[in-house]
């Protein structure tokens, strides 16, 4: 029988509600990552507007603008010599930044790098920070005044930077983990079909990521967010994907747990993973694992600026739950 158009439309539109409803709060990566410039490493946040790759695509199915590829930036890749030989004052600069979000002055380490971008327009070590940065200034409208708009502008500012990221040095695990966690914000002002291919570039990216190092705490822990979306997603609802939006990929909750776990034997204190492992628990009907999960997460110190809100919330299911 023919599905008339408009409910063809409409159960797609609530699949990408089921699948990205969420989108995994990559929004809240609030990790420490090791940095493969010298010097100690640090946590990485903020927000930045300057320089978007000129290439400016639109969905034409939802008139969203969407990422460009990596080849759209226009970036050159940098030899490996320069890549890596950066001079000890950039690293400095790196460090300084790194340290200044640890104390949660966000604003003033995005425009230490914002200053240090136009002299290192290539460095892959500078471009995914700020794509972090603005993932966690992205993620601050959205849990705090809801602004779509501006909610829309941080995470898309996020995926220029990324990708830039990745096509100034491919084999910065950092620079993928960051595409992946700026797919998965970006993803919830795509369309449909857009969905599902950001669906399974995340899913590349992570690999990339982890095969370039295995123990990239923001790789595993955006991967055991992804795999718990993925998995929540019906039979009936995957089928409909396969058809009209070119196939969902396949999720585990054994591999969520995994992946967190994994996340947090890498970083114990970060309280995303923790949040994030509680919430797969709750998923798995796992309710006292779930409460464990809360309870080592907020004895974590805050990273983000979502993670405020991260602790109300397991507060609010703790006191609902147990």
């Amino acid at each position: 029988m023919h599905t008339p158009h408009s409910a063809r439309n409409t159960t797609v539109f609530f699949l990408c509600i089921a699948v990205f409803g969420i989108v995994f709060d990559v929004n809240a990566v609030c990790s420490i990552q090791r940095s493969s410039a010298p010097g100690p490493a640090l946590q990485i946040s903020g927000t930045a507007f300057s320089v978007i790759c000129s290439t400016v695509k639109h969905s034409k199915e939802s008139g969203v603008t969407e990422p460009c590829s990596a080849a759209d930036t226009g970036v050159m890749v940098l030899p490996t010599a320069e890549r890596r030989g950066r001079t000890a004052t950039i690293s400095a600069e790196l460090e300084r930044a790194d340290r200044l979000f640890d104390r949660q002055e966000y604003d003033k380490a995005r425009r230490l790098l914002e200053r240090l971008l136009p002299s290192r327009p290539n460095d892959a070590e500078v471009l995914w920070r700020l794509s972090n940065y603005a993932i966690n200034d992205g993620d601050a409208v959205r849990y705090g005044s809801g602004d779509d708009v501006a909610t829309r502008k941080y995470y898309h500012t996020a995926v220029r930077y990324a990708e830039r990221a990745v096509q100034a040095d491919p084999e910065n695990a950092n620079a993928h983990a960051f595409l992946a966690a700026s797919y998965g914000s970006y993803a919830m002002y795509a369309g449909g079909k857009e969905k599902v291919k950001l669906a399974n570039r995340i899913r590349d990216e992570l690999d990339i990521a982890l095969k370039l190092d295995p123990r990239n705490q923001v790789a595993h822990t955006i991967y055991g967010t992804w795999h718990r979306e993925v998995a929540d997603v019906s039979w009936v609802e995957r089928q409909l994907a396969n058809v009209f939006l070119g196939g969902m990929p396949d999720g585990s909750i054994g591999k969520s747990i995994y992946h967190l776990q994994k996340a947090i034997d890498i970083a114990p204190t970060v309280l995303r993973h923790h949040y994030e492992l509680g919430k797969t628990c709750i998923a798995a009907e796992k309710k006292k694992e779930a409460a464990q999960a809360f309870r080592r997460a907020l004895q974590c110190p805050d990273g983000w600026k979502v993670d405020p809100w991260r602790r109300t919330r397991m507060k609010e299911w703790l006191r609902d739950n147990t």
